[in-house]
């Protein structure tokens, strides 16, 4: 059974942490700019961010080293004051 997008704390996510980057986001092939997730039930935006986030490996790499992707995590945390992150 999937969570209600407010069980499942689902709102805007950003550059390095949202659902079009996200395991369980299924991009939907119509016009509109929204998805499906196998976690959260309803529309899922690729722009979206939720508990359940749990990001796709690159192919081809990380080409951001860890300290770096850690801080730049930190800023997006901190401008969204989301204090618990940061």
């Amino acid at each position: 059974m999937k969570s209600t997008q407010d069980a499942a704390n689902y709102g805007r996510g950003y550059p390095l942490r949202q659902c079009g980057v996200c395991y369980h986001y299924k991009h939907t092939p119509d016009r509109e700019l929204s998805g499906r997730c196998s976690k959260v039930a309803g529309k899922i935006s690729p722009y979206g961010l939720c508990d359940w986030f749990m990001q796709m490996q690159n192919p081809w790499g990380n080409r951001m080293p860890a300290q770096a992707r850690a801080q730049m995590e930190q800023f997006y945390d901190a401008a969204r004051g989301d204090a618990s992150q940061a």
